[in-house]
């Protein structure tokens, strides 16, 4: 299992998110993602800044797909093509969705519907289940004080703390994990909110070295893994791996034409290793 933010993956372009994006700079960008996704090999894939509708996944799908394992994707339907969202990237020899998704809002207009979503998969060998939400919280702006966008985070917070018990219900199975970019620090109030109800930070936080995401010379947990004590003690580890925050931007797709994985995104994705009893 993998929680990852891709950073503006967008197929349409000249949008607000691809701008002064090339068709040449598109392909590269993909090719570098897949590559990342490849060397994880993971079965389930839990995917933020992933432009929503079926056109991102689609292309995504379309390179990743010409060798190796199939995967097929999960994303919500929403008519706003032009906007960040997330999606599920799923093995298809190896698991399996169940029902259609939840979100954590019930209103499509909204600019986090698409972000902040459940889904519930099954082990197509032993039947095994678990409900992965994945969760794009509200970015600090830029600039300005990084608390001048708390309350939009707690907010989120609060939508996604309510829409759990719904997805545990709609799947039939109580084991969540919670995934994604929470655009916040440990100690931050959104974070310290899933942590009072009930949610384990499963990332080996205090230790020296550990972040996924660097800015100006400071380093932390921006991307993070949260589990309830059901699905807590299926964990075998959780880590992040360094293949892009340690990398200068110039290795991106939009930059230089670095062919290698380094830097296919801002963030570094979290893996998580998961024996479902």
């Amino acid at each position: 299992m993998v929680g990852a933010n891709i950073e503006n993956y967008f197929a349409d372009l000249g949008g607000y998110a691809t701008k002064k994006t090339t068709p040449e700079q598109q392909t590269l960008k993909t090719d570098k993602v897949v590559q990342a996704l490849r060397a994880m090999n993971a079965d389930i894939y839990a995917l933020c800044e992933m432009q929503v509708g079926n056109k991102a996944p689609q292309m995504l799908l379309k390179t990743l797909n010409r060798r190796g394992p199939k995967y097929a994707f999960v994303t919500m339907p929403v008519q706003d093509a032009d906007r960040i969202g997330g999606c599920f990237l799923y093995r298809t020899d190896r698991v399996k969705p169940l029902a259609s998704p939840v979100s954590a809002y019930s209103d499509t207009t909204s600019h986090y519907y698409a972000r902040m979503f459940a889904q519930g998969f099954e082990e197509t060998q032993s039947g095994k289940r678990l409900v992965i939400s994945l969760n794009h919280l509200k970015s600090k702006r830029a600039g300005r004080n990084q608390y001048d966008t708390n309350q939009k985070r707690v907010e989120n917070t609060d939508s996604l703390l309510a829409m759990l018990p719904h997805a545990v219900t709609h799947f039939g199975d109580e084991d969540l994990l919670l995934l994604g970019d929470y655009n916040c620090y440990t100690q931050e109030q959104p974070l310290v909110h899933i942590v009072n109800a009930g949610y384990m930070d499963m990332l080996p936080l205090g230790h020296s070295g550990n972040y996924s995401y660097s800015f100006k010379g400071e380093a932390g947990y921006l991307d993070r893994c949260f589990a309830n004590p059901s699905m807590a003690a299926q964990i075998i580890h959780v880590q992040p791996w360094h293949v892009n925050a340690d990398w200068y931007y110039q290795h991106g797709a939009y930059k230089l034409k670095d062919q290698t994985l380094h830097r296919y995104s801002d963030h570094d994705p979290i893996i998580v290793d998961i024996r479902l009893k």
